[in-house]
């Protein structure tokens, strides 16, 4: 009796989004016969062949709301990809029906503009070139009650541990380097024992240089840089560093803007200014 092949294992759909991963069209409809991807198959933006679609029941609809039929691969949509006016029509999309995506898709920030990072002091070269965000990130503080959540994106830590001159191991974390679908963030320091570094309550990384791997895709260095531009965002609102924000507040999600609200110092100009685009007494700044 023949054996039963296995069906090809498919990334968590958070690492296929990052990763830009193309899904065989077979390989793809297998999955849709599974009630829970499905369910969430439904609640996300794909693309085929250069066309973006999403599942109505059963049956591809394009932007247009025509049906279409994929004829090749399948991979999830990436805002970095898209132009602003796409990204506009398919958050409204989801918005009208109530739909609540899985992990942020359409919700994901476009931190990469024209190469660049804003607020950058160097360039970040999309292509052959190795990326540099050492000037971005170091000293922003990772906070580690995120890395549950990021460890179904890829993330992970790889410790150093110290040893003492006579070469025997010890307990205490020296360094922690993060591995990220993008690349290495390197000697991040720790501030606490091996202990507390696994219970990750209340406890921070202090981030250093980043190196991305060889053939990233600018969508995947995209994905990882807004999730450090979340934290350092995080951090400029809860001290008052207003210049800092100002080049990402146009565009921004007002969920967003809402959480870096409640994040600023009551008194603050960051609070001021927030809350008043909220309200729209005033425009974001361009």
């Amino acid at each position: 009796m023949a054996k039963k092949q296995a069906s090809p294992q498919v990334p968590p759909l958070p690492l296929l989004f990052a990763a830009g991963r193309d899904l065989p069209l077979p390989v793809w409809a297998a999955r849709l016969q599974s009630p829970s991807f499905l369910k969430n198959a439904r609640r996300l933006v794909w693309q085929s062949t250069g066309r973006r679609f999403v599942l109505q029941g059963r049956r591809c609809e394009d932007i247009s709301g025509a049906a279409f039929e994929p004829s090749g691969p399948v991979s999830l949509a990436h805002p970095a990809e898209l132009d602003a006016e796409e990204i506009l029509y398919w958050r409204g999309w989801l918005r009208e029906r109530a739909l609540v995506q899985p992990f942020r898709q359409m919700g994901e920030p476009v931190v990469l503009k024209e190469g660049r990072l804003p607020g950058a002091y160097r360039p970040v070269e999309s292509a052959g070139g190795v990326f540099e965000m050492a000037d971005r990130y170091g000293g922003c503080r990772l906070r580690l009650s995120a890395m549950p959540a990021l460890e179904k994106e890829g993330f992970r830590f790889v410790c150093r541990y110290r040893w003492d001159e006579e070469y025997h191991y010890q307990a205490e974390v020296e360094l922690v380097n993060v591995v990220t679908p993008a690349g290495v963030l390197y000697a991040c320091t720790p501030d606490q024992d091996m202990e507390e570094l696994e219970a990750r309550k209340g406890l921070s990384l202090a981030l250093r240089f980043f190196y991305p791997f060889p053939g990233v895709r600018i969508r995947t260095l995209n994905h990882v840089a807004a999730v450090l531009e979340d934290h350092l965002l995080s951090q400029c609102a809860a001290r008052d560093d207003l210049d800092m924000l100002l080049p990402h507040l146009p565009g921004m999600e007002e969920a967003r803007m809402q959480r870096l609200l409640s994040q600023s110092p009551e008194g603050s100009r960051t609070r001021a200014l927030i809350g008043r685009v909220l309200s729209g007494k005033e425009a974001a700044p361009c």
